[in-house]
């Protein structure tokens, strides 16, 4: 198996992948013959839905982070305002309120961060600050950052002392009793590239952290935090049909990579990759469509699955994968499409009856089976 890393030198990169092969932890091999039509029974065990409550306050643009700590959930909607939500899809409140230019009050929310106490962090890159509330938007303090934080597409706090700053072209750990960046790591990307992710590259996977390249990229690597470093941790391998480096020419238009990506139809553009103990699960464009291959440790449960455009019971990309969950944030007209009732309760399926298109998301819930 050949693993492939994006960086401009395409020797280099061709270099280092297999490099990467042989470090690799696990290797999880995927016979893309096999693939059949999306059947959510054979890996999901049930489905429930919370419809988030709707009002002038609760409103919610783009869903462009997602937490779930002790039965709250936590929106980062469009980098603007943080709404939280209960267990029930009950509207609790928003720091909307807390935005401005004014004393305390925050610019935009690139990333936030829910601590320990419950307070709620909010990174401001544009300020160069970081603020921290309380459960009651109460104003606690903030902290002025440093420069070279910046450029920043996420923040993710992983200590009480060490965040992560995550750009499309590095990863900074910021001490926060030091006030400074204490490493930056360059990463391995491929120039031109397109980002095929719908989430952040650096996340947090059931307690451990981990990141993975926003481009087609087989590998997810394991973010050692005492050592500041990446660990290729688990690979993903689908033979023949793996991407190869070596077909590309560097630094072209995005127009040439996005016209790669859909002429080649025998080649598997990996996106997004959900690990656990007992799980290791990734998305992937195939033959232009959405395909999802799954392995259960427990079982040894192997299957992949495509999404076939315009039908139904299909699995998208999950804002979030927590405690053998998938949680989709889904707009009311898609879900249809994403549900399959023979894996909800009667009270769950009544629930969807009385949604309005022009409602809030609804958060639909996967269990997946152990």
């Amino acid at each position: 198996m050949k693993v492939l890393l994006f960086i401009p030198l395409l020797f280099v990169a061709t270099a280092c992948c297999d490099r990467g092969a042989e470090m690799a932890k696990y290797t999880i091999h995927f016979d893309l013959r096999k693939a059949v039509k999306m059947n959510l029974p054979e890996f999901v065990d049930s489905i429930f839905v919370i419809p988030l409550a709707t009002n002038d306050s609760s409103l919610i643009k783009n869903v462009v982070g997602l937490s779930f700590v002790d039965s709250i959930f936590y929106i980062n909607d469009n980098q603007t305002n943080i709404l939280s939500f209960d267990s029930k899809g009950n509207f609790l409140c928003s720091t909307g309120k807390l935005r401005g230019s004014g004393p305390n009050e925050y610019f935009a929310c690139i990333a936030f961060n829910i601590l320990e106490n419950g307070n709620c962090e909010i990174f401001d890159g544009l300020k160069h600050r970081l603020w921290e509330y309380d459960s009651n938007l109460n104003y606690v303090s903030s902290s002025e950052l440093p420069e070279d934080v910046l450029p920043a597409s996420n923040f993710l706090r992983v200590s009480k002392d060490i965040c992560i700053i995550e750009d499309v072209n590095s990863l900074k750990f910021y001490s926060s009793k030091e006030g400074r960046v204490l490493k930056m790591i360059s990463l391995p990307q491929k120039k031109g590239l397109p980002s095929i992710t719908r989430n952040s590259g650096l996340k947090k996977l059931n307690d451990e952290i981990y990141y993975s390249l926003r481009t087609p990229e087989r590998i997810l690597f394991k973010v050692d935090i005492e050592k500041m470093s990446l660990q290729p941790y688990y690979a993903f391998d689908f033979g023949q049909h793996n991407l190869n480096l070596r077909e590309l020419p560097n630094e072209l238009p995005l127009s040439f990579y996005q016209n790669y990506v859909m002429a080649n139809d025998g080649v598997a553009f990996v996106a997004d990759k959900l690990v656990s103990s007992t799980m290791q699960m990734c998305f992937f464009i195939y033959n232009k469509k959405m395909y999802f291959a799954i392995h259960n440790k427990n079982n040894g449960f192997y299957g992949i699955y495509y999404n076939e455009a315009k039908s139904f019971h299909q699995l998208m990309i999950p804002n979030l994968y927590l405690n053998d969950m998938l949680y989709y944030i889904c707009e009311p007209r898609a879900l249809d499409y994403v549900l399959d009732f023979k894996l909800m309760s009667s009270e769950d399926i009544n629930k969807i009856q009385s949604i309005r298109e022009d409602d809030n998301p609804v958060v639909v819930c996967y269990k997946l089976k152990r």
